[in-house]
């Protein structure tokens, strides 16, 4: 019998360090998944997601005479299963997350090479199926869940929106530049200004050069004095915000994610007769505020300062300057807002594939069109939800 080192890398999610917090991740090996992970910490699920969901996805395997089970877990619920328990976290909601494992292994006859860094890509292309089909970057939204994220994001849209007009507005107070980024920009584009059904929140971006003003003018921000909104400004890699001791801002230095995060409060759930009781999770109704800077690499592009090892590199993300000025306005859920000139362009770059019928791809890190093959595996609903108007 040889022993084996197989790591199976979730790669639709991110690291433990990122904003989950693991306790009793009773699986065979490491008595917790979270510090089996290099440089991870565990965290209260307040950092770059916020919420967390439970996927609880099982992928089994035969290679090599070795039966290995893969978990997907998220916060979003106290017990996710016999495996894995979290704690601390939001209720059934969002989001996201990752792990990655390292476990001692033992079979026989099997070749170690051929199994030493096995990708979860890998795993799938063993039995691949819609089921495990994710129709965002995290994982959150698939076929089984689809109709519930539906209800959920209908339920807190206009939620969702207000706090949008609320941002803006503070914004445009203090002159500062905000443009539509990702999900929104891609609505904007392709859904006339109307949200992407199972999109779960709401994102614009400004420049990193206003990140400053934007913090130091928060007093006169009247929401958040009137307790209808609360913003964190918190890199949640680091768990320290973007100033020293002496107040100066710290530029983005390419790890982690240097932005804001505006959520509803209670009172604002209330005022919209949404539950505040013990499972309110703020993170269902936020706005996130990403910032963008020169290119490392072309003087004649920027990129976003939000950097995800396995998730997202920001670096093969270079937007052409000339889309950014002028800016235009355009119409997002009876809102006028700033957006890219070239919304195209900027989403081609962003997400590859911008039509409907979507899948996330995670070694290319863009979306791809779901292969007809698939396609027609999916329940109907979902089929004829892609394929018709918000």
């Amino acid at each position: 019998m040889n022993g084996l080192v197989l790591s199976v890398i979730v790669l639709f999610a991110l690291p433990c360090a990122l904003g989950i917090q693991c306790y009793s991740c009773k699986i065979s090996g490491p008595s917790s998944l979270c510090t089996a992970v290099s440089n991870s910490s565990a965290t209260n699920c307040s950092g770059i997601l916020d919420a967390c969901v439970t996927t609880a996805i099982t992928i089994k395997t035969k290679l090599g005479g070795i039966e290995k089970n893969a978990y997907t877990m998220t916060c979003g619920q106290k017990k996710i299963c016999d495996k894995i328990q979290t704690e601390n976290c939001g209720p059934e909601g969002l989001r996201k997350m990752s792990m990655s494992i390292s476990e001692q292994i033992t079979t026989v006859d099997s070749d170690s090479d051929a199994l030493d860094g096995l990708g979860l890509d890998t795993l799938f292309q063993a039995e691949q199926s819609p089921q495990f089909l994710s129709f965002d970057m995290w994982g959150s939204c698939r076929a089984d869940n689809y109709q519930e994220k539906l209800q959920e994001n209908q339920n807190f849209k206009p939620l969702r929106v207000h706090v949008l007009k609320l941002v803006t507005d503070y914004f445009n107070e203090i002159g500062i530049r905000y443009f539509i980024y990702g999900g929104t920009a891609l609505a904007v584009y392709r859904e006339g200004g109307k949200i992407i059904k199972h999109d779960g929140d709401i994102d614009i971006a400004i420049f990193e050069t206003d990140f400053s003003n934007a913090v130091r003018n928060i007093d006169s921000f009247r929401a958040l004095k009137e307790g209808d909104v609360s913003m964190t400004d918190e890199c949640s890699l680091r768990k320290q915000r973007w100033f020293d001791a002496d107040g100066n801002e710290i530029p983005f230095s390419g790890a982690g994610g240097k932005l804001f995060k505006f959520f509803a409060t209670r009172k604002l759930f209330k005022q919209f007769g949404l539950l505040t009781d013990e499972t309110f999770d703020k993170g269902l109704a936020h706005v996130d505020v990403f910032t963008l800077s020169q290119h490392p690499d072309d003087y004649n592009c920027y990129c976003v300062n939000w950097n995800i090892p396995g998730a997202y590199d920001n670096r093969k993300k270079a937007f052409p300057k000339s889309i950014f000025s002028p800016l235009k306005t355009y119409n997002f859920e009876g809102l006028e807002v700033y957006g890219m000139n070239d919304l195209k362009t900027y989403l081609e770059i962003e997400y590859g594939y911008i039509g409907r019928g979507a899948m996330y791809d995670c070694k290319s890190q863009l979306y791809v069109q779901i292969p007809e093959n698939l396609f027609i595996q999916l329940p109907g609903d979902v089929q004829r939800s892609m394929e018709t108007d918000p």
